[in-house]
């Protein structure tokens, strides 16, 4: 009796689970939510498959062209997360983050001038969001506009502080301007939210380097190496430079 019981038991929860299985097979809210998971997680693959499904069930949902088009950027396939993103917007106009990272794919597509227009339309639609001010930032500093460049990562610092992308990339600005002291107080700034930016302390030694500060910009050159060797061959110039003009003073 007891092992009659037992079996009907098990045959019942499997007949339950497979149920419970299936039903979640065919919810599509149930299916972009396992979506979204996968996504969140960095399973591309399987992120990819579930979106597709859903998209076989739903196929106007301004949020599931977005997930899907974000994990196509995140893997580098940025044409096919343009129609994504592209599909997104034609069927929601109000979202921030649309336009924000359709502007960062075509940002990567080389298409600079429209990428611009999509960072414009994100930071009007939410202005209290740092990320398209520092993204737009950096296709003014691409076109040389160096004010407006200073303007919107100076704009992302106040929203978020300690903005490490946004200090290192207004401190390339203050390079580019040869105003080579406010270089080296971004880089120190980006470096004291993340010590192992090797781009930071490699970019604050050259201006050291400009400001004759050569024992400062050795040990920028050495930190950055230490922290990063596929550097050497750009660095190299600027160390041998900096310790020979340590031994002239």
């Amino acid at each position: 009796m007891k092992k009659f019981y037992l079996i009907l038991v098990l045959f019942f929860f499997f007949l339950f689970s497979n149920t419970k299985e299936g039903s979640a097979q065919n919810d599509p809210d149930a299916i972009l939510s396992q979506g979204t998971t996968a996504l969140n997680s960095g399973s591309y693959v399987e992120a990819l498959q579930l979106f597709d499904l859903y998209m076989t069930m739903v196929s106007n949902n301004a949020e599931a062209y977005y997930k899907r088009g974000t994990v196509k950027f995140n893997t580098k396939k940025y044409r096919d997360a343009l129609v994504d993103f592209d599909n997104a917007i034609q069927i929601d106009t109000s979202q921030s983050d649309y336009f924000n990272l359709r502007g960062q794919t075509k940002k990567e597509l080389k298409q600079d001038s429209e990428a611009l227009d999509d960072f414009t339309k994100a930071i009007m639609l939410n202005p209290d969001n740092p990320e398209p001010y520092n993204n737009r930032g950096m296709i003014y500093g691409d076109k040389r506009v160096f004010g407006n460049a200073i303007m919107d990562f100076t704009k992302a610092l106040k929203l978020r502080s300690g903005y490490t992308e946004a200090y290192f990339n207004r401190g390339a600005i203050y390079m580019q301007m040869e105003n080579w002291q406010k270089g080296v107080d971004d880089f120190t700034n980006a470096i004291k939210n993340n010590a192992s930016f090797a781009q930071a302390y490699e970019l604050r030694g050259i201006a050291n380097m400009y400001l004759q500060k050569y024992e400062l910009a050795v040990n920028d050159f050495e930190h950055a190496l230490a922290l990063d060797k596929s550097l050497k061959e750009e660095i190299q110039p600027f160390l041998d430079n900096s310790k020979s003009n340590m031994k002239k003073k």
